[in-house]
């Protein structure tokens, strides 16, 4: 019975957050090509989050299936032990991925200094850890190919390789908690949403600390991959699936508001009060992407102003997310765009 649990309980994990990971994502690309009609670098990035987090969730199976046996032989050991490098070194590079894609997302309305700089300083420490930890893990034990023999002769469990488990997975979950709280904060001060859809938003968020709880365990699961090395892998892989997902189920369910805004809108006013929100949108942000770093363009758009409120993002549209305004001494400056006038 219990081999049986075993068994069961990580692909139950996996299936469950692979599943809920895709639909969110899904949804994000046609609220974002569809309603919004711009694909920002954001969008790219969580995608390319997704195809990492959908391979590392496929090594995390294949290795369930060799840890069945309640034996195994050195040939099923080696090949575990390989699986669980590539398994890790790709959940690595997803974690950077998503934490850009969440960076670049929170940039764009997070307009007070002293947040901006931090989610830099976070994001800068955050991937030269990874960087770092990809570098340990493939190199750390000599040549990768024979790891099998190092893990088993005990020559793995240096404490370089522990305290780099528990910096990559305290960043881990200090990020997630930094790019939780940070939004939530400026939600709380909207004056334009309501407490419902405060409470909604600020949800979705915090849903991303889950991730963070799953980082804290698998620093605690860390000495099973020395003393049981199956049963630690199985332990930790489970963990890493419930990090990246949580991560990406919440970065995508954070911009599906229009999705939902467009559902409750009825009547002939809203349906054409939420198209020209919509025509608003795209047309600020294909100004802002005209104008984006990234982007081959050097030209300036010319600042407009819409109801005596400059808009800075397609984040600050009332349809979308709360409106902020600019002190006149702010020194962030930020592009914006003509919006039509909407009729009460």
């Amino acid at each position: 019975m219990s081999d049986r649990h075993v068994d069961v309980e990580p692909v139950a994990v996996f299936t469950s957050f692979v599943a809920l990971s895709v639909f969110t994502v899904a949804m994000r690309v046609y609220v974002r090509k569809r309603l919004v009609q711009a694909f920002l670098i954001e969008d790219w990035l969580c995608v390319l989050a997704l195809i990492l987090y959908l391979a590392q969730s496929g090594l995390s199976l294949r290795m369930a299936r060799i840890g069945q046996s309640s034996a195994l032989r050195m040939s099923a050991t080696k090949n575990m032990t390989n699986i669980v490098i590539a398994d890790v070194v790709v959940y690595l590079c997803g974690s950077v991925a998503l934490k850009l894609s969440l960076a670049f997302f929170f940039l764009r309305f997070v307009i007070e200094r002293w947040q901006r700089v931090l989610v830099y300083a976070m994001l800068t420490t955050f991937i030269a850890d990874c960087l770092s930890s990809i570098f340990l893990v493939l190199f750390w034990c000599s040549d990768p190919t024979k790891r099998t023999v190092t893990v088993s002769s005990g020559q793995c469990a240096g404490g370089a390789l522990y305290a780099a488990n528990i910096l990559q997975g305290s960043l881990n979950a200090l990020s997630d908690w930094l790019f939780a709280i940070i939004p939530i904060t400026v939600v709380i001060r909207s004056t334009s949403l309501t407490k419902r859809e405060k409470f909604h938003v600020a949800g979705t968020f915090a849903f991303a600390i889950a991730g963070s709880v799953a980082a804290v365990l698998r620093i605690v699961s860390w000495p099973g991959l020395t003393n049981d090395p199956p049963s630690g892998y199985r332990s930790a892989v489970t963990y890493i699936t419930i990090e990246m997902g949580a991560g990406i189920i919440a970065s995508s369910a954070a911009t599906l508001r229009p999705l939902f805004r467009k559902e409750q809108s009825g009547g002939e006013r809203n349906r054409e009060n939420h198209s020209i929100e919509v025509s608003a949108s795209s047309n600020l942000l294909r100004c802002l992407r005209r104008t984006d770093k990234f982007s081959k363009r050097s030209e300036q758009p010319v600042p407009r102003v819409t109801g005596g409120h400059i808009y800075k993002d397609w984040w600050d549209l009332p349809d979308f997310m709360p409106e902020f305004s600019m002190d006149s001494d702010s020194k962030v400056r930020r592009p914006s765009c003509i919006l039509p006038e909407i009729e009460e």
